[in-house]
């Protein structure tokens, strides 16, 4: 009896677990849906939904569950943005509003300077703050790691037809104390850029004839590679030589000029198809800028200028400067004797000429020396590249160099000095 007492209460405490287990993981029942009498009575009949209904709203079978309501616009708005879909989908790219820009002046002074440097990268002062406008900050934001405001590309209305999305110049601000860094990592990349200061201050502004009008703006410094004479950075090693180099057939001439420091180098010579000459010239001095004059390169030498660590300058032409000018001897450069011949003339002229722009016509003052190899060891340029005296064979840099290793120098002049012995 006791046996089967027990026996029957384990079976019922066994069953009642069971089911406390299985309610505790079963899903809670759904409740029934209670319908509210009083929104069923008001809520409209097929036939008023069909009705017309009054301009600017929406009707209410658009409300569909699960579905967002359109959105009201007005027909302006609406017309916009159908213009914006047809542009994304690059079906009607006429369609898009062709509103004429509403310039600022101080947008029309940024164009008036930079129609005078569509070869640089113009960087405008605007109190205290340097801005990139247009297609230059592109340009620059993808060099110095940054993001631009879009905006306008074009400096003309009828430009991209991206201009239209937006109401002003595309722009790449940095304050004042930026500058130098973002100047000598731009020239690193080969670009020449061009510096409009502000002139003057809201104070000498509001006692002018100009109060109304924007701030005096006007480019004041420019700087490409071999022209960086004023080191922005203690650390600069930017500046390097030009060089002017001359084809007249199978002769050459350069004349080469350290604008920095004024010295000077210059050589005629006569060079085969392969153009060695040419390479173990080159690979000596390690020009900055090379500017092209008269017949142009052969497949050879271009593949050589362009392994170079150089910014290459479309050819110059002088050829009526230097038809009046002596085969012999010119006494062209600030009344020093250069003693140039033949083809090296022309060199001459273009090299004067470029550095006129940069108001650099006084490094020409120092004696420009030929390039001679009887007092040194003559190593040509392949064997330049293979015992990496000044540059690796891996990306062409000076890590790992000879160059690299012994340069122990703490400023710029004794890194030229070094240079050039090494040379």
């Amino acid at each position: 009896m006791n046996f089967a007492y027990i026996t029957a209460t384990r079976v019922n405490l066994i069953s009642m677990a069971q089911r406390a287990i299985t309610s505790f993981f079963s899903p809670p029942a759904k409740k029934p849906r209670t319908e509210n009498k009083s929104l069923l009575e008001n809520t409209p009949n097929e036939s008023d939904l069909n009705q017309t209904k009054p301009v600017g709203t929406t009707p209410l079978s658009s409300f569909a569950r699960g579905s967002q309501a359109e959105s009201v616009l007005t027909e302006a708005k609406q017309s916009r943005h159908n213009a914006f879909l047809a542009f994304c989908k690059g079906s009607n790219k006429q369609s898009l509003p062709s509103e004429r820009r509403q310039m600022k002046p101080y947008d029309l002074q940024y164009i008036e300077l930079k129609k005078k440097n569509l070869d640089s990268i113009l960087m405008i002062q605007n109190g205290y703050k340097y801005q990139i406008l247009g297609s230059d900050a592109y340009t620059a934001a993808q060099i110095l790691g940054r993001s631009p405001v879009h905006g306008w590309r074009s400096l003309e209305d009828e430009g991209e037809i991206k201009d239209r999305l937006y109401d002003r110049f595309a722009s790449l601000t940095f304050p004042l104390e930026r500058l130098p860094y973002y100047v000598e990592k731009l020239v690193r990349q080969g670009l020449k850029i061009a510096v409009a200061k502000q002139l003057e201050t809201s104070a000498l502004k509001a006692q002018g004839s100009n109060k109304k009008g924007p701030f005096k703006r006007e480019v004041t410094n420019v700087y490409t590679k071999g022209t960086m004479v004023e080191e922005l950075t203690g650390t600069s090693t930017v500046n390097g030589h030009v060089l002017a180099l001359n084809r007249d057939g199978d002769n050459y001439g350069l004349v080469a000029i350290q604008t920095a420091t004024g010295d000077g180098v210059k050589d005629v010579f006569k060079d085969s198809s392969l153009a060695i000459e040419l390479e173990t010239r080159l690979l000596h001095i390690q020009p900055s800028e090379i500017l092209l004059v008269g017949d142009p390169l052969d497949p050879v030498a271009l593949k050589i200028i362009n392994s170079l660590d150089a910014r290459v300058i479309k050819p110059i032409n002088t050829t009526e400067e230097a038809e009046s000018g002596d085969d012999s001897t010119t006494n062209d450069g600030e009344g020093v004797d250069m003693d140039l011949q033949g083809p090296a003339i022309p060199a001459f002229k273009a090299l004067k000429q470029y550095l006129n722009e940069f108001s650099l016509l006084k490094a020409l003052e120092l004696e420009i020396k030929p390039f001679s190899l009887k007092t040194f060891m003559y190593l040509n340029g392949d064997t330049l590249n293979s015992l990496e005296i000044f540059q690796n064979q891996t990306d062409s840099s000076v890590f790992g160099s000879l160059l690299w290793l012994m340069d122990a120098t703490k400023t710029a002049f004794g890194r030229r000095l070094l240079r050039s012995w090494i040379g």
